[in-house]
């Protein structure tokens, strides 16, 4: 059996256990409020899967031939930065629902949510719900490379939902092994729509009264084993020479050898690279794993756009860039090393500024300067001596 302790501010350690919802708003407050938490247990592997609110108790109606209307809640509705409709259920374990009713609760949403809503009405409830939406959806579903306008993105949500493309999300502090079983059922035989199920298990310390940590597991969705021909397979990462080949055509050859240096520079700094999957503008993206903390990722290029973009939506999720005046700094550092204005940055975004500077020797190297001061700013976080440090000790 796998324990859990913490220290506490006076050096004590607390044994951590597993708690629960004391009412189902408490699940739904959570799910609503911290998309990324959902985002992540769906996408673990690339990170690139953002989750914007559409509508919480989402109102989906159903007209039969007689003309009889019946109208259901879902509990959340999210749009994906790839397109796809994202139907979330909420459940307490301790709900006797959960064993079967919320199953065909779900399906009989989402057999209906199609024909009930379409993008234009769509737009019209993220407005109400965000009154940026136009700066929000031009945020999140542009940075990955897959839509070059919101436009593009608009089409593909129209497609997904002609198609029935959905992702269909149950999610409890823990769910029945039964209705675990069914989910890898319906995900393994439905065509075009993912069935997920995901525990967010809340843990406290023991003998406290408040939720300090939750746990998450995913049940179902895109499977690890060998891919399917079906269309909800994910499409296969783009390579490093399908990038470069890109950036040539678009960019010329002067950048195309300028990035080459810098992408040099930046394994050699212990960076490792990694590719979108969209065939015609893939985007790359410098990741970096530390001995401590979490891996994270600091800025991306896509070739067709001329746009090198900071990560600083995902950096905000990482504790040494939490802080909204560390990522201020990383902006203002990048302006220095580029030369480029970044006019009213979102720093909980993704800001861009022109990839001219990577045919510049000069500013190059003060982009890996910057690359460098991340990477400080971490170790500093977890008081990691840095390699000058450890040498004068030894």
């Amino acid at each position: 059996m796998t324990q859990l302790w913490i220290k506490n501010d006076e050096g004590q350690l607390c044994r951590i256990v597993s708690s629960s919802y004391a009412l189902e708003s408490d699940l739904q407050n959570l799910v609503s409020s911290t998309p990324e938490i959902l985002a992540e247990a769906l996408d673990p592997d690339s990170n690139a899967l953002q989750l914007l609110l559409v509508a919480d108790e989402l109102k989906i109606g159903y007209s039969d031939d007689a003309g009889n209307t019946t109208t259901w809640s879902l509990d959340h509705l999210f749009l994906g930065s790839d397109a796809i409709p994202t139907l979330v259920e909420d459940k307490r374990s301790a709900d006797p629902r959960i064993r079967r009713e919320v199953l065909g609760q779900l399906l009989e949403y989402a057999a209906s949510f199609s024909h009930d809503w379409d993008v234009p009405r769509l737009k019209a409830r993220l407005a109400h719900q965000h009154p940026e939406s136009d700066d929000l959806v031009q945020d999140f579903a542009l940075q990955n490379g897959q839509f070059e306008t919101t436009g593009d993105y608009w089409n593909a949500v129209e497609h997904n939902l002609t198609k029935n493309r959905l992702r269909l999300v149950f999610i409890a502090d823990r769910l029945p092994p039964r209705l675990i079983r069914v989910i890898e059922f319906l995900n393994a035989q439905m065509a075009g729509t993912e069935v997920i199920g995901i525990e967010i298990t809340p843990h406290e310390i023991r003998g406290g009264d408040k939720h300090g940590a939750f746990v998450v597991s995913t049940h179902g969705g895109q499977p690890e084993s060998e891919p399917s021909s079906r269309s909800k397979s994910a499409a296969p990462r783009r390579t490093r020479a399908e990038f470069d080949a890109i950036l040539l055509a678009r960019q010329g050859q002067s950048v195309a050898d300028g990035f080459t240096e810098f992408a040099s520079e930046m394994e050699s700094m212990g960076f490792t690279i990694s590719i979108g999957t969209q065939e015609a503008n893939p985007q790359l993206f410098f990741n970096y794993q530390p001995d401590i903390g979490d891996q994270f990722w600091t800025i991306s290029l896509r070739p067709k756009t001329a746009k090198m973009h900071l990560q600083l939506r995902s950096l905000e999720r990482r504790a040494p860039f939490a802080d909204e005046e560390v990522r201020a700094q990383l902006v203002d550092n990048v302006r220095l090393a580029t030369g480029q204005p970044i006019p009213n940055p979102n720093l909980s975004g993704y800001p861009s500024t022109p990839t001219t500077f990577l045919t510049d020797p000069n500013q190059r190297t003060k982009m890996l300067q910057v690359m460098k001061w991340c990477i400080e700013t971490n170790d500093s976080y977890y008081k990691i001596p840095s390699d000058e440090t450890q040498s004068s000790t030894d």
